[in-house]
């Protein structure tokens, strides 16, 4: 590697990190759109919960499969020459979908978009490693957690205000513009790394790829980091609503500020358990903590029946703020990995989370279907509040079995002292 010595501002490198998670926060609201959708997309495509899911998978489907090769391609060429073509990517799955008039169209534009998101994390941690000293990695972690939470908050009751004023359509055509004025913004906002390849060795890069997939602590905090992961997929992605309407009774809307409230816990909790690790100097013992206090507060919120509607409010911003340690586990890993290697290894982690998206969500609709007594298609009426809480029993066991994988871990903080 060879050291290349950017004479560049500290104002500069913040606008960076900010315009990288400003696109961040577009995809997510890319993301969680469906939450918004389901009653929407269930009459437009004539389809049930099996097959909504199937579409909302699409998106992690891509996303998961395209972060090893574009971490290779994060630590050959740098952000500078990769980055933009994530949201150019969005906005074209967002026009695409905006005229799609069957299923396999609007999967096939689910799969565009999921695609392109996939550059936001990666890309805004890569940047965050090489502008930033290893101490403040954890940080810009945090940074790009908020605002990831903002964009989950528009995509919760302003999506809805949207969709009902505008229509689905018109709304992702908005959305496809926006996509296209990050593309331009960030081609010429991010500067070049300083720290670049002089030639590529694609014998080298296997190299270190296996070598993370020999790591038995990179496995452990990925699997962690996936299994912790669900809550955000089922509550503030695809369910959460939906399941609120059944349980409590209240309007779309109403839910939707209540599902907001884990997305605000998430914004005070990734930057509260960044600071609370570097003061601990621990990485272990805070994720421990986040599964052990994640795991009790959704038995609370799936099984309990008695509660006050307001109540969940609290519940569901406690549970996002314990949500917010699962941010350690990114920082984990890249004290783990040399640092011109943090693409690979924040591609692997990553990867192993949007995995999990591909295949619960096609699960959570099978086990929706399988409950429901009712079972029909273009009316996601249909369900009842026990069917979801059937299906969403996946939450409180596989945050479980995080627990047990970071068990399994050693502790990482010291690791970054050698850096």
């Amino acid at each position: 590697m060879q050291e290349k010595i950017n004479k560049i501002s500290f104002y500069r490198i913040c606008l960076m990190i900010f315009v990288s998670c400003l696109f961040y926060s577009y995809q997510f609201v890319l993301r969680v759109s469906p939450n918004m959708m389901t009653d929407e997309l269930a009459k437009s495509f004539s389809i049930n919960a099996t097959y909504i899911g199937f579409f909302s998978s699409f998106y992690y489907l891509s996303y998961s499969f395209s972060l090893i090769p574009l971490g290779v391609l994060m630590d050959q060429y740098g952000p500078k020459k990769i980055m933009f073509l994530g949201p150019l990517l969005c906005g074209i799955g967002c026009l695409l979908f905006s005229f799609s008039t069957s299923y396999g169209i609007a999967c096939f534009s689910r799969f565009i978009m999921g695609l392109g998101a996939s550059f936001a994390f990666l890309g805004t941690l890569k940047l965050g490693s090489l502008w930033f000293p290893p101490k403040d990695f954890a940080k810009v972690v945090a940074l790009a957690m908020v605002f990831g939470t903002l964009g989950a908050v528009l995509g919760g009751v302003p999506l809805e205000l949207s969709l009902s004023k505008l229509g689905w359509r018109k709304v992702f055509w908005f959305l496809s513009i926006f996509g296209f004025s990050l593309s331009f913004v960030l081609y010429f906002v991010i500067k070049q790394s300083n720290i670049v390849a002089d030639k590529i060795y694609y014998g080298s890069i296997f190299k270190k790829f296996f070598e993370t997939l020999k790591s038995r602590e990179a496995w452990f905090i990925a699997s962690y980091a996936s299994m912790m992961y669900f809550p955000l997929i089922l509550f503030g992605d695809f369910s959460g609503v939906s399941f609120l309407e059944r349980a409590y009774n209240v309007e779309e809307s109403l839910a939707a500020t209540v599902v907001a409230s884990f997305f605000i816990g998430v914004a005070f909790g990734s930057p509260s358990f960044s600071l609370f690790s570097d003061y601990l100097k621990t990485r272990k013992v805070p994720m421990q903590l986040s599964s052990f206090s994640c795991f009790c507060l959704s038995i609370i919120i799936i099984y309990t029946t008695t509660l006050p509607f307001n109540f969940m409010y609290v519940i569901f911003f406690l549970m996002g703020f314990f949500f917010g340690g699962k941010s350690i586990s990114f920082t984990a890993i890249v004290e783990k990995i040399s640092k011109e290697n943090t693409g690979i290894a924040v591609a692997f982690i990553n990867t192993l989370v949007m995995t999990g998206g591909v295949i619960i969500l096609p699960l959570f609709g099978w086990l929706l279907d399988f409950h429901s007594t009712k079972l029909g298609y273009a009316d996601m009426r249909n369900y009842t509040a026990d069917d979801f809480r059937f299906a969403l029993s996946i939450i409180p066991f596989s945050i479980f079995v995080s627990g047990l994988c970071i068990t399994f871990t050693t502790e990482t903080f010291k690791s970054s002292n050698k850096k």
